[in-house]
């Protein structure tokens, strides 16, 4: 009896030895982030583009001739069929007045040659004239009519000449820096000034092939997208064209916006930065990047329960913003997820929360 009682006296001590020297591990502490839930994402990315002008024109002289007068000024704005320069018109007024009185002979023929038919046709019916004489007074009239005709083409052709010595503008813009100057001999074809509408602007851009696929749905909706310029935000625009086909060298597709520009904020030619925004259909957990890790099984996160027990979530990267992931995940609404003291802690275990970081306040 004696015996036993020694064994579990010593068995015991031992047991509170052996507490002693090997005390257990305090519950770790950790901060944890508190998440919304999945979220619809907007993709946000900033690129290069270049700004080009919805019209541009090159006027050009369409008759020879010597610049007489300059009526605009580089840099105004013009509307269509302002006028522009002017070409000595001396000879193409002169070439008028010789056609007009040519007309007006060929007038005076015609209504001669209708007469002369008209009584060649009364004898003829009474077997006065012979059928020579009725063919003659025929083809005389109707040469008369045909050179009247001819004549009134002539006269017109010359008009036009004449009007071509007023060099209009051929589309509203900006007069860049004039090719001519007054007293300078043009012939057709001779450029004389550029006109750039600027009111308008295009902005070419190219989406990288990951930017694409991450958005190629969303596109089809283009009222979903946002467009500003940077350090230009009160600049809005429209994507006009998106490419069918992508560039195998550069691994980009082709993308057009359009902007309103009447305050000319934007210069043709110019290069800047253009921040796309998009609101996706997708939906999206955001994280600290530091919540996220890199295990053997792939990237997961440590989530906390209603217990404090931790839970391992695995996660799919989407897309990265500052400091913070945006994760596919089986992930519920006002799910806690640690972010620190990973070396502490271990799936099943419990731990101590020091701080809850609201997603709000990020």
């Amino acid at each position: 009896m004696f015996k036993k009682f020694f064994i579990i006296v010593t068995f015991l001590a031992l047991a509170s030895l052996n507490s002693f020297a090997q005390p257990q591990a305090p519950t770790p502490h950790v901060d944890v982030f508190e998440i919304k839930g999945a979220e619809p994402f907007t993709f946000e990315a900033t690129y290069p583009a270049k700004v080009r002008a919805v019209n541009t024109a090159t006027v050009v002289a369409k008759v020879s001739g010597t610049i007489m007068k300059q009526y605009v000024n580089e840099g105004d704005f013009v509307n269509k069929d302002d006028m522009l320069f002017k070409i000595d018109d001396e000879v193409y007024s002169a070439e008028v007045e010789v056609i007009k009185s040519q007309l007006e002979v060929a007038k005076v023929k015609l209504e001669q040659a209708k007469t002369d038919f008209a009584r060649v046709s009364k004898s003829y019916k009474e077997n006065v004239v012979s059928e020579q004489d009725y063919d003659n007074a025929r083809f005389a009239l109707a040469q008369a009519q045909a050179n009247v005709a001819l004549i009134n083409s002539q006269l017109k052709r010359a008009q036009i000449d004449l009007s071509y010595t007023n060099i209009l503008a051929t589309e509203k813009g900006f007069a860049g820096i004039k090719m001519v100057d007054i007293g300078d001999y043009v012939t057709p074809g001779t450029p004389v000034i550029q006109l750039t509408d600027s009111t308008k602007v295009y902005v070419d851009f190219s989406l990288p092939d990951r930017d694409f696929e991450k958005i190629r749905t969303s596109l089809n909706d283009l009222s979903n997208i946002t467009m500003g310029i940077q350090n230009k935000q009160y600049l809005s625009g429209k994507i006009t064209f998106i490419d069918s086909k992508m560039d195998e060298r550069t691994s980009t597709v082709k993308v057009r916006a359009l902007y309103d520009n009447k305050e000319r904020v934007l210069t043709p030619g110019m290069f800047i930065r253009l921040n796309l925004n998009i609101s996706t259909s997708e939906q999206l957990v955001k994280l600290p990047q530091k919540a996220i890790l890199q295990n053997p099984n792939g990237i997961v996160c440590f989530a906390i329960d209603d217990n404090n027990t931790v839970n391992v979530k695995p996660v799919q990267i989407v897309e990265s913003k500052n400091d913070f992931y945006f994760v596919k995940g089986p992930f519920k609404p006002n799910e806690k997820i640690v972010l620190n003291n990973f070396f502490r802690i271990k799936p099943g275990a419990k731990v101590i929360v020091d701080k809850i970081i609201q997603q709000e306040e990020n």
